[in-house]
């Protein structure tokens, strides 16, 4: 109120004729009448203001809720062991689906197809984007090279590249110049040593996966497996004719798995 008082008396006090000093006193009455139709509202917020800072919440208690990690490890490592593993953009409710468990090889990969190439290969498109946009500057051209190829249904010239990268990407994740087996017994003993369960399980399923099928010793006058085997495609040894769209998927999807696995990496 006295600021106003002042306020007002100033502005009278500019105003040199009497006429407009009228004018004034008359425009500083309707000042005060505007500030008094505005004081109940200034007094309704401060009391509004008051109120909230002294109000008490009623503490909420939340439910914990304790992670199956026997069940996800389990599926992680099944579905991992058919040549299925677990990336970042993968779908955890269709991934970690109790009935999977116990299904054969190939109704496993006709159940994966489908979830890659259904709905307009949504879930593809969406694996292609994640490797493009985090795979080392080196393997992106020959990447979209492979994607194109595999859209193309042109899918078995791009086994040999797709198992490359793998080994290229093993390499940089366990920062060792190791080969082929070699190079996954050093990765494996750096898995133990995470402090992220899920992340253990997935590293350890798909270390586990490459080194039993994709790159286990399988001498040259041996029967062929039933996977595609890295010393086999490499060195020559296989028959181009059995490598399928299926195989190259798989292949795909190990190399997002492994965008994941560095990404965890980069964050810790």
């Amino acid at each position: 109120m006295v600021k106003w008082n002042h306020l007002i008396l100033e502005v009278i006090a500019m105003v040199p004729h009497d006429d407009l000093r009228k004018f004034a006193i008359e425009i500083s009455e309707n000042l005060l009448k505007i500030r008094d139709a505005f004081l109940p509202y200034q007094q309704f917020q401060e009391s509004l203001v008051s109120a909230i800072s002294n109000l008490k919440f009623p503490k909420i208690e939340f439910p914990e809720f304790e992670i199956d990690w026997e069940r996800i490890e389990s599926l992680i490592k099944y579905n991992s062991s058919h040549g299925w593993t677990l990336s970042g953009e993968m779908d955890t409710n269709f991934y970690l689906d109790q009935a999977l468990l116990g299904l054969e090889q190939v109704m496993i990969d006709a159940l994966f197809f489908k979830y890659f190439e259904s709905d307009s290969k949504k879930n593809y498109y969406s694996t292609k984007s994640t490797i493009i946009g985090e795979i080392d500057k080196q393997w992106k051209s020959v990447l979209i090279d492979c994607f194109e190829l595999y859209e193309q249904d042109k899918y078995r010239v791009i086994i040999p590249m797709l198992i490359s990268i793998i080994e290229g990407q093993v390499s940089g994740i366990a920062k060792s110049p190791e080969v082929g087996t070699r190079l996954l017994r050093v990765w494996r003993k750096q898995i133990t040593s995470q402090e992220e369960r899920m992340m253990i399980i997935v590293s350890y399923s798909l270390n586990e996966f490459l080194a039993s099928k994709i790159f286990v010793r399988r001498e040259f006058h041996e029967e062929r497996g039933t996977t595609i085997n890295r010393n086999w495609v490499l060195h020559g040894r296989d028959n181009p004719e059995y490598w399928t769209r299926v195989d190259a998927l798989k292949l795909i999807n190990v190399i997002s798995t492994l965008q994941y696995i560095k990404e965890f990496n980069s964050v810790e």
